[in-house]
């Protein structure tokens, strides 16, 4: 747990330098994921997000925002 809130502090210092309260989630659930994925190398990790891109996005989903 200590690991994963250590690269997260680093990771919304380091490149994103301010966080609004309206996208917190949106930076927890990007960096949970990148944890998650960890032990994966770039190309698993990329078709992992295109798998899962195509089983949870939808022309209808978009746009009901």
């Amino acid at each position: 747990m200590e690991n994963f809130w250590s690269v997260l502090k680093r990771g919304l210092y380091g490149i994103y330098h301010q966080v609004s309260d309206k996208h917190l989630e949106r930076y927890l659930d990007e960096y949970s994921a990148r944890f998650n994925t960890r032990s994966l190398d770039s190309q698993e990790r990329f078709e992992k997000f295109l798998q899962d891109s195509e089983s949870t996005l939808s022309y209808k989903r978009l746009t009901n925002i």
